[in-house]
């Protein structure tokens, strides 16, 4: 697929291209200042701390922490007098249109074309990425983004395609990160992954909001609400999907009639089973068989 510079995109349709990875030392003699890049940024900081400023906003980057912004966004990069801190930086691209443009691209000062930005994006499904995304505490990621650092600068075979994977691999665990950056958010994980445990083991009953609300004692737009901040998933779409692949084991993995399968995993009428089946999986129950 031929994602074009402008569109809008799902999370789904991401191949992410590295165009530089790197390491910067900032200290109080550098100047990285009022500067706009043509490619996505993100930062992450192995030692020391520092500030990044983006637009009118200011984030303090102790390490460990990470700040990812789109293309186009005016940031300066910042230490305090007589500190200095260590970033590792990639210059990326959501999307492979542009993969030609294989050196590094400078970012730009005075003269900057907004006409020459790579890819204005706009995510549909993950709003987050359309704006900055600052995570002031997020070490599972260090690993993957040295991955990306060690295969940029040894440019084996196949890097490109092993630091697109990693990079995805990085970027859920960003997504995932930033939408537990509060102490509520926290605690509704706690609750929605109950809640999940419970469809997980009860998949098969009468599954419903009003039906969790009373077992939880929650309100039921609450329990979707849950459901969506963990998922990204309705209630009913997650335990239809949920539904489709146990039917999908039973399907790979046993002889029972189609009919049958349907009952046990929740259907009582058996054509809207075959209907969603053929809607999330895109086969027919006989087709996939």
């Amino acid at each position: 697929m031929v994602i074009k510079v402008n569109s809008e995109i799902t999370i789904q349709q991401l191949r992410p291209f590295i165009r530089y990875a790197h390491r910067i030392c900032i200290t109080s003699r550098s100047y990285f200042c009022n500067q706009k890049a043509y490619d996505h940024r993100l930062f992450y900081v192995l030692q020391g701390h520092g500030r990044i400023r983006i637009g009118e906003n200011i984030y303090t980057m102790p390490q460990q922490s990470l700040l990812m912004w789109k293309s186009g966004m005016e940031y300066d990069l910042l230490c305090d007098l007589d500190e200095s801190f260590v970033l590792l930086g990639l210059n990326f691209d959501y999307t492979y249109e542009h993969c030609r443009l294989s050196v590094p691209i400078e970012p730009s000062k005075d003269n900057f074309r907004s006409d020459d930005v790579l890819e204005h994006l706009n995510f549909t499904d993950i709003e987050l990425l359309n704006h900055p995304i600052y995570i002031k505490s997020i070490p599972d990621i260090e690993e993957e983004l040295t991955t990306i650092l060690d295969e940029y600068k040894q440019s084996r075979i196949l890097s490109s395609v092993k630091m697109c994977g990693t990079f995805l691999s990085a970027l859920t665990v960003i997504i995932r990160s930033a939408t537990l950056t509060t102490t509520s958010t926290k605690h509704n994980q706690k609750q929605s992954t109950e809640i999940l445990h419970y469809i997980h083991q009860h998949y098969f009953e009468n599954i419903d909001n009003h039906t969790l609300g009373k077992m939880f004692n929650y309100h039921p737009n609450y329990i979707n609400h849950l459901i969506i901040l963990q998922t990204g998933l309705s209630l009913h779409q997650y335990v239809l999907r949920y539904r489709i692949n146990r039917a999908m084991d039973y399907l790979k993995n046993s002889d029972l009639p189609v009919y049958q399968i349907a009952e046990l995993v929740g259907f009582k009428d058996y054509n809207h089973f075959l209907k969603y089946f053929k809607q999330i999986t895109g086969y027919t129950t006989s087709n996939f068989r």
